[in-house]
């Protein structure tokens, strides 16, 4: 039974070989609806929302919405072509695009501060979330939970942000690894050399930053929701089929069995980048700052290697349409893991 529910029908499924309960929710996601306890036509999951999964208390100061939502000019603010697409990479152009939640947008969040970001560089960036079956043939194990993925080609779960570290490590030659990492992947944090703006210089695989993570998402686009714009707050906290989303991710409106569903298995995004919404939120580069502020940056990276906390991106296969917009940052331990999150890689290119 397993075998044609938990990820789509076995036929639809492929392997894609490597190259080389919890705290309550938020009161803030409570409010906003991105977990609705009425819902009774899914399993319940582990909660997994803000505020959830942390390693320590909430510092609720960090909380406070900013007073600045005056959206930047756009000026000549444009994003890069369309990038290059092999099996199982894409490059991604240089551009420049507006990242958040403009102050108009009814789904915007206290920690979504609408800013205009530059990225200098072109990077290369997995084309699917990383799977099983790529982290067991790289670094001979597998920590997901089998509960919600019994198939090879579903993402790799139950990582957490320091064995997502170390398999992006693992990928890269030795010279031109991002990350120091225990041997056994358990602990990991930026090499020195790397601090700060400088992991842009890195040539080896890492995880993405929130900035690259964000611009890949919305494909050039502008709108807060991929294709289309939700207009109001009851539309963002809609977890019901039938909705743009389902042509292109696994959520709370198709995925009624809350099974994991083999990677690819949906349409692409506009740069032919899948999975970006749904399925498993994906661990970002960049330590958790609840304010990224309003003015104009170019190449952002938040890392402190103190800050216990890092940021998950995406959404996952329960979520509301609130979650799995674009914009959305929700917090979480690095320390810690949940089968529900996943992670891809990428690489800055010369």
């Amino acid at each position: 039974m397993l075998s044609s529910l938990v990820c789509c029908f076995v036929e639809a499924c492929h392997v894609v070989l490597p190259l080389s309960p919890l705290p309550p929710t938020s009161a803030e996601d409570l409010d906003n609806g991105s977990l609705d306890a009425a819902v009774t036509d899914h399993v319940v999951l582990p909660n997994l929302e803000a505020g959830a999964g942390v390693d320590g208390p909430r510092d609720v100061s960090r909380d406070a919405k900013s007073t600045d939502q005056t959206p930047p000019d756009a000026g000549a603010c444009a994003p890069g072509g369309l990038p290059t697409c092999g099996p199982e990479w894409c490059k991604v152009q240089k551009g420049c695009f507006h990242m958040g939640a403009s102050a108009s947008d009814p789904c915007a969040q206290s920690n979504e501060d609408w800013h205009q970001v530059t990225l200098t560089h072109d990077f290369e960036i997995a084309r699917t979330e990383t799977t099983r079956d790529q982290f067991k043939t790289l670094v001979k194990s597998d920590p997901s939970n089998t509960t919600y993925s019994a198939t090879p080609d579903c993402p790799v779960q139950t990582v957490t942000w320091h064995q997502a570290a170390a398999y992006c490590n693992a990928l890269s030659a030795a010279a031109d690894r991002c990350y120091d990492c225990l041997a056994d992947g358990s602990s990991c944090n930026v090499a020195p050399a790397y601090a700060g703006q400088k992991i842009y210089d890195c040539r080896g695989y890492r995880l993405p930053t929130e900035a690259e993570w964000e611009y890949a998402a919305r494909a050039g686009g502008a709108k807060n929701f991929y294709t289309v714009d939700l207009t109001t707050k009851q539309e963002c906290n809609i977890k019901k089929s039938p909705h743009a989303a389902d042509s292109f991710a696994w959520w709370a409106g198709n995925s009624p069995l809350n099974k994991l569903h083999p990677v690819k298995t949906l349409a692409a995004n506009a740069w032919n980048i899948h999975d970006m919404a749904g399925n498993v939120f994906e661990w970002c580069h960049d330590t958790y700052e609840v304010s990224l502020g309003t003015t104009a940056r170019s190449n952002p990276a938040e890392f402190v290697a103190t800050e216990v906390n890092g940021v998950r991106r995406g959404g996952r296969l329960d979520s509301a349409l609130l979650d799995l917009r674009p914009a959305r940052r929700i917090y979480m331990g690095r320390s810690t893991s949940d089968p529900t999150v996943g992670f891809r890689c990428v690489r800055s290119l010369p």
